[in-house]
């Protein structure tokens, strides 16, 4: 404010824009978004070597070895494995607000089980469900599971899960996820 520029030491940035945001800055160094993942989760936690990274419009596995990245996977495009599937069966079909998936999740008593399928066909089972009365707590409980089944097939796969894993991304938030990724 005082005729004293500031001057930016040090920017940091995630996500899709970050290419923009080098080039705006002078073409300044950039990681990608593996190595940014390891180093927020090694700093939080010196001991973790899984990290599961499920966001709203994708999902990474990453396996770390002291630190550094040592294998990686992102899902194949199966958006039944991501944040934005929940978010949208919720509102849509279930007018449920996406902050309380989780809770209403956590009250099932009889989880639906959708398995590993594609958006489509859960989409069309669950308006099935809704038709037949079914509870939407246990609809809901059942698409929980589901993205965490979807997320081990598609993303995980036969690749070595370590002793610590941390649990990443926006999908994190829903109270139901880390539970279900225990059970399963």
């Amino acid at each position: 404010g005082h005729g004293c520029p500031l001057q930016a030491v040090q920017m940091s940035v995630t996500g899709s824009g970050r290419e923009l945001v080098s080039v705006a800055m002078g073409n300044c160094l950039r990681f990608n978004e593996i190595l940014a993942h390891a180093r927020a989760a090694s700093e939080a936690h010196p001991d973790v070597d899984t990290i599961f990274e499920i966001g709203g419009q994708d999902a990474k596995f990453i396996s770390l070895l002291k630190g550094i990245p040592v294998d990686y996977a992102m899902n194949d495009g199966c958006s039944a494995g991501t944040g934005s599937f929940l978010e949208e069966a919720a509102s849509s079909d279930l007018t449920h607000p996406v902050e309380q998936i989780g809770v209403s999740a956590l009250q099932a008593d009889a989880p639906l089980a959708f398995g590993e399928r594609c958006a489509a066909f859960i989409n069309s089972e669950i308006r099935t469900a809704l038709q037949g009365g079914e509870d939407p707590k246990n609809i809901l409980a059942g698409l929980v599971y589901s993205i965490v089944k979807n997320y081990l097939s598609r993303v995980v796969g036969t690749r070595h899960i370590g002793h610590t894993v941390l649990l990443q991304g926006g999908v994190a938030l829903n109270l139901a996820v880390a539970p279900a990724v225990a059970l399963l």
